[in-house]
């Protein structure tokens, strides 16, 4: 069975060992390394190979994570905020949505999205 491979990003360290025990009564999952933030995490996702990465919310963290799904379109990352009380899921996803028959209204309106 092949695993899901889990990098832990910048989290305090309570919500890290919660995560950290929840994966570990999952046997698809494997936490692969702890890293700071400051870390250029599209290459450090990339060396650890991580499906998926979970991160302490930050301000700051939107670009960051719009650079790793841009070169890591598969990669996923949750951010939790340090009280566990919000959590995002970040993630690409293809759309695929059947037009029918394909008339000159859909046709435009397909364009114009």
């Amino acid at each position: 069975m092949d695993q899901t491979k889990i990098l832990l990003v910048d989290m305090p360290r309570m919500l890290r060992d919660i995560v950290r025990a929840v994966a570990e009564q999952d046997p698809s999952l494997e936490i692969v390394g702890e890293v700071p933030w400051e870390s250029d995490l599209t290459a450090t996702a990339s060396s650890y190979d991580a499906a998926v990465i979970v991160a302490g919310a930050r301000a700051s963290s939107a670009p960051a994570i719009g650079e790793l799904l841009e070169a890591r379109p598969r990669t996923r990352v949750l951010t939790i905020a340090a009280d566990g009380a919000q959590s995002i899921l970040y993630r690409l996803s293809p759309e695929a949505v059947a037009l029918g028959d394909l008339s000159p209204s859909r046709l435009l309106q397909a364009i114009h999205g």
